[in-house]
């Protein structure tokens, strides 16, 4: 009979190789500490896990110990790969359960953030922007109930105008270079540069000056502060923002001295001052946390609607209807406008299907306006208006009509 092989020296020959490799990736993994380090010690682990399976492997022909030493290394390296891989495996173990236990009837809803229109018996859910995907930084309605819709892009300005059929009847770009700007009322106002624009109500472009108050130089604080108070009452539009030097390069010379820039329209002129920010005995906080004070600053059309509605919670559904949460975590919908319904699915979450059936619909209304809103998914509606916003995530709009 034929002598089996050594496997002590063999073991001794891949404990040495083995230990090796290992110390020099970690001493080039201490020393390097950048991608290539890791790429070479997890390689030096890799290699030595693979020299140890064919270690086992091969000696299982001749050894039991080998053998019950290749099913322990297999048991210890698969809980390994297990371990690391968990949240895949989960993830596609949900995903196929999911898949195989949805009803049919929900298998053709579609996902909006794949479709750009999406028709049903003569009506279409289509975003309000295609061009920015119905991604927005401000919509409102002019006094025409004309919806305006802007989207800020860093250095532009992205606007269109709609009409009360849901039509788009005008746009504009505007290079802002980065400058700061605002709607107050139907104006565009450059906060940099002291202009001002009627695009939003009259569809005149020209860019406007807005006339600095130099007799106000001469005032102290008090009396800032006391024209500040009177004009709050007096203007038609008013809009104070703090003024930066260090962003705001026309302002840098007043900012040393004076903190807030004061915007104000009165007898259909645009005028402004400066004022210490420290005089302000109330104010705003805009998003990045910047003092400002308004009158008839635009601020985002519903939110603007909630404040001057009331409103109503319960488990009856109006327009959304939610039909069935998939064990994935997607939301199937039924949107019902006008008697033609809307097929929709939106990803939720992984086990959404716990709480989000039992949640109530809100009804939001004044005389003019009306909201529904179930779980985030909103639809507003307007007397005055022909069509219907709907949206389902943050900042992203769509049209219904």
């Amino acid at each position: 009979m034929k002598a089996k092989p050594s496997a002590k020296e063999s073991a001794k020959k891949i404990f040495i190789f083995v230990a090796i490799i290992l110390v020099c990736s970690f001493v080039f993994l201490a020393i390097e500490q950048g991608y290539l380090g890791l790429f070479l010690f997890f390689l030096a682990i890799a290699i030595s896990v693979v020299l140890t399976f064919l270690y086992f492997i091969y000696f299982s022909f001749f050894y039991r110990w080998a053998r019950w030493g290749l099913a322990v290394v297999t048991v210890i390296t698969a809980a390994f790969l297990i371990r690391i891989y968990w949240n895949e495996i989960e993830s596609r173990a949900i995903d196929y359960y999911s898949d195989i236990t949805l009803p049919n009837k929900y298998k053709n809803y579609k996902y909006l953030e794949e479709i750009a229109h999406y028709a049903e018996n003569g009506k279409t859910i289509s975003y309000l922007s295609e061009r920015e995907k119905g991604f927005y930084s401000l919509v409102f309605l002019n006094d025409k109930n004309e919806l305006i819709y802007s989207r800020d892009k860093g250095g532009e300005e992205y606007l269109l105008k709609y009409n009360t059929q849901g039509n788009i009847i005008d746009s504009l770009t505007i290079r802002t270079n980065y400058e700061r700007a605002t709607f107050v009322g139907n104006y565009f106002l450059n906060i940099n540069n002291n202009y001002y624009n009627t695009w939003a109500i009259d569809g005149d472009t020209l860019s406007k000056p807005i006339t600095y108050l130099k007799e106000t130089d001469d005032w102290d604080t008090p009396k800032r502060k006391e024209f500040l108070e009177k004009t709050l009452n007096t203007a038609d539009y008013l809009y104070l923002t703090e003024i930066n030097k260090y962003t705001n390069t026309n302002d840098s010379i007043q900012s040393a001295k004076d903190g807030a820039k004061v915007f104000f329209q009165k007898n259909n002129q645009w005028m402004y001052f400066y004022i210490p920010i420290e005089a302000l005995d109330y104010y705003e906080e805009d998003y990045y946390g910047g003092k400002i004070l308004s009158k008839g600053k635009n601020i985002d059309l519903i939110e603007s609607f909630y404040k001057k509605a009331t409103v109503k919670e319960t488990h009856k559904r109006g327009m959304i209807r939610p039909k069935y949460v998939s064990y994935k975590g997607y939301l199937y919908t039924d949107v019902v406008v006008d008697n033609v319904t809307f097929h929709i699915k939106e990803y939720r979450g992984y086990y959404a299907y716990d709480y989000i059936m039992k949640e109530t619909t809100s009804y939001f209304s004044n005389k003019t306006e009306s909201l529904e809103d179930f779980s985030g998914i909103r639809i507003y509606s307007n007397k005055n208006l022909q069509y219907k916003l709907f949206t389902n995530v943050e900042k992203r709009m769509y049209i219904i009509k």
